[in-house]
């Protein structure tokens, strides 16, 4: 049998999952900024769906995948190395912490192009600080985007714009 785990929950709505995600990212103390960038990524992907689209509204499943999605995210790595599915869908973040390198461990990946980014975010008016300047430049370096590269093997793509 295929399974594939997500880490939405089956009997709700993808919006009350979110919901549910984002009351629990308080709950574990996450910063406002992480949480308002995962609220601004469910905003581009809701655009391309009905905001009240179930997992179990999913018409098409040419592959026959049991699709099991009431696994918490931080406990896919777990899922995976005692092989409770033939593909578990895991976030990058919790892959690297547990000690696997997506490029090399994963079937699929996405590419560098990906809108999944993180960002540099300051208040309004703190843009051109010299310490932020003095950041930016860093980011943008090459030392510092070859180590990027070597340390994570391509896993976390380095700052290019």
């Amino acid at each position: 049998m295929k399974k594939l785990r997500l880490s939405t929950l089956k009997d709700k709505t993808f919006r009350e999952g979110f919901e549910e995600f984002i009351f629990n990212c308080k709950a574990r103390g996450l910063r406002e900024a992480t949480i308002h960038h995962y609220k601004e990524s469910y905003a581009q992907i809701i655009r391309y769906m009905d905001k009240d689209m179930e997992i179990k509204d999913i018409d098409k499943n040419p592959k026959d995948l049991k699709i099991d999605a009431k696994t918490a995210p931080e406990m896919l790595v777990q899922m995976y190395k005692n092989e409770e599915g033939d593909a578990v869908v895991i976030n990058s973040n919790y892959a690297i912490d547990a000690g696997l390198t997506p490029t090399k461990d994963s079937i699929s990946i996405e590419d560098s192009e990906s809108p999944y980014v993180n960002v540099i975010a300051v208040r309004k008016g703190d843009e051109d600080k010299k310490e932020i300047k003095e950041l930016m430049k860093a980011l943008h370096s090459k030392e510092i985007q070859d180590y990027i590269n070597k340390e994570w093997e391509g896993s976390v793509v380095p700052v290019n714009e």
